[in-house]
């Protein structure tokens, strides 16, 4: 407070028109561009774990389904998943996308 020459009472104003301000900027178009977005396969089964990084997923699977990992099943013994859950993070302009999955064998 003192390094900005200001009272409590002051400060607290200051903060509370500058949080309405940002309140207001952030609903308009624009003001947090997404510039990309990242796909992430989070695989699980009881030995096992990969993050695998794909492109041009077209369609996000729901909770529930199944999914055909049929190209690590030779190796590794999976090849159907079920999507356990789905989490998004937007930070830095990148939205990621994050799909579970678990193993069904």
């Amino acid at each position: 407070m003192s390094a900005l020459n200001l009272s409590r009472k002051e400060l607290m104003k200051l903060m509370n028109e500058l949080y309405e301000e940002f309140s207001w900027r952030l609903s308009e178009d624009g003001f947090y561009p997404i510039n990309e977005t990242k796909t992430i396969l989070r695989v699980q089964n009881s030995e096992y774990g990969w993050y695998i990084d794909v492109k041009g997923l077209k369609h996000i699977p729901k909770v529930g389904e199944e999914f055909s990992l049929y190209f690590i099943q030779r190796p590794y013994g999976i090849g159907r998943c079920k999507v356990e859950s789905i989490e998004h993070d937007i930070s830095g302009g990148i939205h990621t996308i994050t799909i579970n999955l678990v193993d069904r064998c």
